[in-house]
């Protein structure tokens, strides 16, 4: 689970799976062509992307070191997954 402030921002995870679970959320955001979003779906991709950093920013030292190696691979692997669903998704909705 991903601990948020009052404002929603993330502070803190419990765990690598959580941060790799949310970040699957934001890459399956990035797949869907932005016409066929409405606007509510067009804010969370936003608020996703802005908060991409912070997210990311969550796996600390101390996070790493009690997580599973395979869970930390899994986060890596969704990290570049969204990277390339990132360059598709400027492709098809903003390089028009």
């Amino acid at each position: 689970m991903i601990i948020r402030d009052e404002n929603g921002k993330p502070i803190s995870a419990e765990s690598v799976k959580d941060i790799t679970n949310e970040l699957s959320e934001i890459e399956k955001m990035l797949k869907c062509d932005i016409e066929k979003l409405d606007n509510k779906q067009k804010q969370e991709l936003a608020d996703g992307l802005t908060e991409l950093k912070e997210i990311v920013a969550l796996v600390t030292p101390e996070l790493q070191k009690s997580s599973n190696p395979l869970d930390l691979l899994a986060m890596m692997k969704q990290i570049v997954k969204i990277k390339s669903a990132a360059e598709k998704f400027k492709d098809k909705n903003i390089d028009k």
